[in-house]
């Protein structure tokens, strides 16, 4: 595996159960998340089957694991409260309408104890800086959809969203 998964294979740890892959894409986390042994559900709002839906819907028949795929937003939710042991966001914050009602919602569907990991997040560090972030974004230009928060933006939707013990890891 790659050096970021073997990082947050040791932040996981021996953690196990079920799995919620929040933007899921093309499905690469759900299927590493399977391979550990967790039973993933991956959340693509997006049907496409190039990096989306219906191409993690064909990683998981072509492989086997035990992936199934919810096609919704992580804004709202659509599980039970308490039902996941690891939620993990590759990317995935930066793009939410309205991120305290994504943690929330994550928080929501996270069971007492469990782990709640948003990797690869846009951090600028004053907002000025923002209009440039996105003007340089080779994929902003193409598509739209970027967006880039202070750290202190994300620690206070996080926290808006009912978690208390917040650990901020530096890059790899």
């Amino acid at each position: 595996g790659s050096e970021e998964w073997r990082a947050i294979r040791q932040i996981i740890g021996e953690r196990s159960g079920l799995a919620l892959d929040v933007g899921a894409g093309r499905g690469i986390a759900s299927y590493a998340l399977a391979k550990a042994g967790f039973k993933v559900d991956a959340l693509e709002p997006n049907s496409s089957a190039f990096v989306g839906a219906e191409a993690i819907r064909r990683l998981a028949d072509a492989t086997g694991l035990p992936i199934v795929v919810t096609a919704e937003l992580s804004e709202k939710l659509p599980y039970a409260d308490a039902q996941f042991d690891v939620v993990f966001a590759r990317a995935v914050l930066h793009h939410t309408q309205a991120m305290a009602a994504a943690t929330s919602e994550i928080h929501r569907v996270l069971r007492p104890g469990g782990l709640f990991l948003a990797v690869r997040e846009h951090v600028i560090s004053r907002r000025e800086d923002l209009p440039e972030f996105l003007r340089v974004h080779p994929l902003h230009r193409l598509y739209g959809g970027e967006n880039a928060f202070l750290l202190e933006e994300y620690h206070s939707a996080i926290a808006a969203g009912g978690f208390r013990k917040v650990q901020t890891l530096n890059p790899l």
